[in-house]
């Protein structure tokens, strides 16, 4: 097999296109049981929620790493490779290896047709299972009740945040996603709740299911010190309380979810880990597209994968609370077609002058036309929106148009993320 196929390749030769979703467990269960890792030879943390998996994971992986353990990590979506998705003591494995993966999946699976992320989904457990890791960090890829993650009983699930996302497979109100999401939870395994403000209808399931939920702001709880010299928050439950650093990762809300982490490693195996260790795990995090700043071009940028109602409120939040003396500023923006469009736009809109736009590689973009029909209802002007063919585009015609040290906003999708990072890596 030629080195230069990637795992995509492969996959779209032999699991059709990425964006085929096709919910449910019984396909992933009945391969990992051929493949002898059912149930896992590790211990399993599995992260669900709409907002701040991808973060949750990472944090984890960091701290774990730090502490002296072989971590394996399985998130998605990738943004540039596909081998982003699967790290082994936090690094990509090699494309050969995760074709073998996906070859001896084939193999055993037989007749049985395996969609994109279940293949992607069981290579990562075979590979964790073959590099015999301590422990595997799952991120959820949509729901919880019936993603491919859930497949595999977790010793531990967390979930993140609830918010409208993802209706046309979760449900349309909050109650229903709540309810896929808390699908992840265990017999007699905690439950690790991210905020007090969850739906009641998670609590309710754990109690069905007898899980022993471990809730932010009543089994544990946080506060941030605003020293300006000696940044740093506090973690603490009733017996425990750890000044901590703050996370590498930009924006409170990554206070909140390192917290859940520590809520969660608190309930583990592995515990008791040193602080100097959770200190060091929480600055040496790393994660493309989450309130990231780089500088290119002679331009700061800030990429976020801010792609729902939820999140685009920890983006505008986070500039109203850092970009507090800059004028307005330049968005390179593209959205896929099923989601909340005009209030991601709404709250953007006190930030932004110029709209740099752009149609994705998808066939669930929203095309160029329609994104600026959008603009336009929200009240954007049109000498304020330039439409381009493409992210890199985009982000070459915001760079022409400001000066340099200006700042430009990429933000909108995973999609957007991964084209502008390849296109700034490029340049």
């Amino acid at each position: 097999m030629s080195s230069k196929i990637t795992p995509d390749d492969w996959l779209r030769e032999h699991a059709g296109v990425p964006e085929k979703i096709d919910l449910g467990l019984e396909r992933c269960q009945k391969v990992l049981a051929l493949l002898d890792i059912l149930p896992a030879p590790f211990k399993v943390i599995t992260i669900a929620g709409t907002n701040g998996k991808g973060s949750t994971v990472a944090i984890l992986d960091s701290i774990l790493s730090e502490a002296g353990l072989l971590t394996g990590r399985y998130s998605s979506p990738h943004l540039i490779r596909f081998n982003e998705r699967i790290l082994i003591g936090q690094k990509e494995l090699a494309s050969n290896l995760i074709i073998s993966a996906f070859e001896s999946i084939r193999q055993k699976a037989g007749n049985l047709l395996l969609s994109y992320f279940e293949y992607s989904t069981i290579a990562a457990l075979l590979l964790f299972a073959e590099e015999q890791v301590d422990v595997a960090l799952l991120e959820v890829g949509l729901g919880g009740r019936l993603d491919a993650c859930n497949a595999i009983d977790s010793d531990i699930a967390i979930i993140t945040s609830i918010a409208l996302d993802h209706q046309d497979w979760l449900g349309d109100d909050v109650d229903k996603i709540a309810y896929e999401k808390a699908g992840v939870a265990r017999s007699n395994k905690p439950l690790i709740l991210a905020s007090k403000n969850l739906p009641k209808v998670i609590n309710n399931y754990a109690g069905e299911i007898d899980s022993k939920v471990v809730q932010c702001g009543d089994a544990y709880q946080f506060s941030i010190r605003n020293d300006e010299n000696n940044p740093s928050w506090v973690w603490q439950d009733a017996d425990d309380k750890f000044e901590l650093a703050i996370p590498a990762l930009q924006g409170d809300i990554q206070i909140q979810n390192s917290a859940a982490a520590i809520a969660a490693l608190k309930h583990s195996d592995f515990w008791p880990l040193k602080v100097n260790d959770i200190n060091q795990g929480l600055l040496a995090i790393k994660l493309s597209g989450r309130l990231e700043q780089l500088q290119a071009l002679d331009r700061n940028w800030l990429l976020d994968v801010a792609h729902n109602p939820a999140s685009m409120q920890v983006l505008s939040s986070y500039l109203q609370n850092t970009l507090t003396n800059i004028s307005k500023i330049s968005v390179v923006f593209s959205m896929l077609a099923d989601k909340d469009i005009i209030n991601c736009i709404q709250l953007l809109k006190p930030f932004v002058l110029n709209w740099y736009i752009s149609g994705l590689d998808s066939p669930r973009s929203l095309s160029v036309s329609d994104l600026e029909t959008q603009l336009l209802n929200c009240g954007v002007y049109t000498k304020n929106i330039h439409s381009c063919n493409s992210v890199a585009t985009a982000c070459l015609e915001a760079t022409n148009n400001t000066q340099p040290a200006e700042h430009i906003i990429v933000c909108g999708s995973f999609y957007t993320i991964g084209d502008a990072l390849a296109y700034l890596e490029s340049v």
